[in-house]
């Protein structure tokens, strides 16, 4: 939960970057994304807010952070939904994978805890899915502010703004999995 906390704060920054998208011009895509990366950082802030706020002593515990992590993976897929203007295609590739590693982390964390017992390998398998999906919002927001995302997994390529592919497993293991 510590690192749902830190979380909290990095998509702030996501959320600040996009009021910065505004000085980029009034095109309807470019304001319709602007609104949309809005609106999914303000859900998912909220919603790590409140997966924050539970109790872990609390009956309902297990079932609220399930519920709110079914709530956040509709948020991802939404956020992999949204279409990307030419200015940060970059980005895409990162929200579709962020949102695969979401729907596997809340999948993961269903099975978990949803057992006869709590399987702790699967809640790890979770927690790694859901750090990895947490990571690629933060590159996001990153790259939303125009800087480059500083982690020795990020790769950057000379060429055209267009051109520019995005780190994914896929790319690491040259699609062998």
């Amino acid at each position: 939960m510590k690192r749902m906390r830190i979380k909290k704060g990095l998509l702030l920054i996501g959320f600040m970057a996009l009021i910065m998208l505004t000085g980029c011009g009034e095109r309807k895509e470019l304001t319709e994304f602007k609104e949309n990366m809005t609106s999914f950082y303000t859900e998912i802030t909220s919603i790590g807010e409140s997966m924050n706020a539970i109790s872990p002593d609390s009956e309902d515990a297990v079932s609220s952070l399930l519920g709110y992590l079914d709530a956040m993976n509709l948020q991802f897929q939404f956020l992999a939904e949204i279409q990307v203007p030419a200015e940060f295609v970059s980005i895409e590739a990162l929200a579709d994978d962020a949102a695969d590693h979401m729907s596997q982390a809340v999948s993961y964390y269903r099975q978990a805890y949803e057992g006869e017992s709590f399987d702790e390998n699967l809640a790890e398998a979770a927690s790694q899915h859901y750090e990895s999906a947490m990571k690629r919002v933060n590159y996001i927001a990153t790259l939303l502010q125009g800087d480059i995302p500083e982690d020795a997994n990020v790769i950057v390529t000379e060429g055209e703004d267009t051109e520019f592919t995005p780190y994914s497993e896929e790319n690491e293991n040259d699609g062998q999995e």
